[in-house]
């Protein structure tokens, strides 16, 4: 679903559209247990996320006489703190057993819902949502140890 809106409603380009997803689900994790809502959250992000590409976009293409294919990348597009984050994430999703990471990938990043989750895993609706906020729950647990300066054992 977050791709259909990010590809098709936005109509930003797919290689431009996977890096909103993974921006947004990176955000999910971060944010931590604020999110009532994370499927609502999730599709704001992308859309919030869209809508900024567009606006810069939209700067490029005011360049006068240039076309984006001549505008070179920066040399840096990520903050520290961006960088930093997405490296905490990325060893979240790492540390993670591999039930909950697939869970979590599959239900956020390519849109299944609890029921298909369900019908992917053989169990109930009911169940695949406890999957989903367990695998959450995890997540966060592993990111406060990490931010602590802890480590963790998988």
């Amino acid at each position: 679903m977050l791709w259909y809106v990010a590809t098709v409603k936005f109509r930003v380009p797919a290689p431009d559209a996977e890096e909103i997803l993974q921006a947004a689900a990176i955000s999910l994790i971060t944010v931590g247990t604020q999110v009532v809502d994370a499927r609502a959250w999730l599709i704001a992000a992308v859309c919030n996320g869209c809508r900024h590409y567009w606006r810069r976009m939209a700067r490029v293409l005011e360049v006068e006489g240039t076309s984006i294919a001549g505008i070179p990348e920066p040399a840096c597009a990520f903050t520290t703190e961006q960088l930093h984050t997405a490296v905490l994430v990325r060893e979240v999703l790492r540390l993670l057993p591999p039930k909950s990471r697939d869970v979590l990938r599959l239900h956020y990043l390519h849109g299944l819902t609890d029921t298909e989750l369900a019908r992917h895993y053989g169990t109930t609706p009911g169940y695949a949502r406890k999957l989903i906020t367990r695998g959450l729950r995890r997540a966060r647990r592993i990111l406060d140890v990490l931010r602590a300066g802890g480590s963790v054992h998988r």
